[in-house]
């Protein structure tokens, strides 16, 4: 097990975590930040990866690799695809709310994927109060990242389907 920092060009921040796969045109993490919390899982495109560096902190390579024993596989599906295309039509086929960084790591874009062309998609934005605000195309070879299953997607989802348990 290794954590690691990955630069994104032209973002300030270093996004770190365990790194689960390694393909040729994206890595799959498990994100881990400074207070051993492990938060979803983030497929950066590599086409936008500056520099991965190894963390050599042996406390926290140690609490985190006992807590992903905790961990249940369902990470292992990202870790399955061969593209990022197949991480999109995943995230399509299952009606997966995720987040994407583009070209700023100021701001996110969450929502979930509506269709998928041959270079973009078209994607159903939600707002801070999950709420359907627009539809958005963006182009394919835009997307850094891609955040699925983390707390604060957690939290938009139980808002959301507060109408549900009335």
């Amino acid at each position: 097990m290794d954590i690691v920092e990955v630069k994104v060009n032209r973002w300030k921040e270093k996004i770190t975590g365990v790194i689960y796969e390694n393909k040729s045109d994206f890595i799959v993490l498990k994100e881990v930040t400074d207070d051993f919390f492990l938060d979803g899982v983030v497929i950066v495109n590599m086409k936008y990866v500056r520099r991965i560096t190894s963390i050599d902190n042996q406390v926290k390579k140690y609490v985190i690799n006992e807590k992903l024993k905790l961990l249940a596989q369902s990470d292992s599906r990202w870790v399955n695809e061969e593209s990022i295309d197949g991480v999109l039509n995943c995230l399509f086929t299952n009606n997966i709310l995720f987040q994407i960084g583009l070209e700023s790591s100021d701001y996110i874009l969450v929502g979930y994927i509506e269709n998928i062309f041959e270079h973009s998609i078209r994607v159903s934005l939600i707002d801070v109060k999950g709420e359907f605000f627009r539809s958005l195309n963006i182009r394919k070879e835009l997307i850094r990242t891609i955040t699925i299953d983390n707390e604060y997607l957690g939290g938009l989802l139980l808002y959301m389907r507060r109408e549900e348990k009335k």
